[in-house]
């Protein structure tokens, strides 16, 4: 046990029985079994803190958060701050302050459901979803490292 944190194998579950695990629950979904996966839970509920990233219009969603080998949090999300839904990165010590969030895409489109992890060579890697409202109307997926 780490900084009050556990982690555990327990039988495949809905997302909806993992967050219960976050509470201090847990249970079976449907009685199904297939096999073990490994679920972050803290020992007992706990209020969520609000992250002030400077938007007032409150339309930040979506984040991707990883810590980096460097020892800071990278936190990638969605933003309607520029006035379209981008994708914006912020980082932080302690996981709670953030330096000031920077935009890291500017299309005209929307981008959304991004991923980000760190290969084991240090290099940073993206995944994200466009969705091309004001073209074609299609979604793709696109990689940034």
């Amino acid at each position: 046990m780490r900084h009050g944190i556990r982690i555990f194998s327990m039988s495949r579950v809905l997302a909806a029985t993992a967050l219960a695990v976050f509470a201090g629950s847990c249970s079976r979904s449907h009685g199904s079994d297939d096999g073990p996966v490994s679920v972050l839970a803290s020992p007992a509920p706990y209020a969520p803190t609000r992250m002030a990233l400077g938007n007032a219009s409150g339309g930040d969603d979506d984040p991707s958060l990883i810590r980096a080998q460097d020892g800071l949090f990278y936190l990638v999300f969605i933003s309607d701050r520029s006035g379209n839904i981008d994708l914006w990165i912020t980082s932080s010590s302690d996981g709670v302050a953030w330096s000031a969030p920077v935009q890291i895409t500017t299309s005209s489109d929307e981008d959304l459901y991004p991923n980000l992890l760190q290969s084991a060579d240090g290099a940073f890697h993206l995944v994200w979803h466009r969705f091309e409202a004001l073209g074609t109307g299609q979604s793709h997926l696109y990689y940034r490292t």
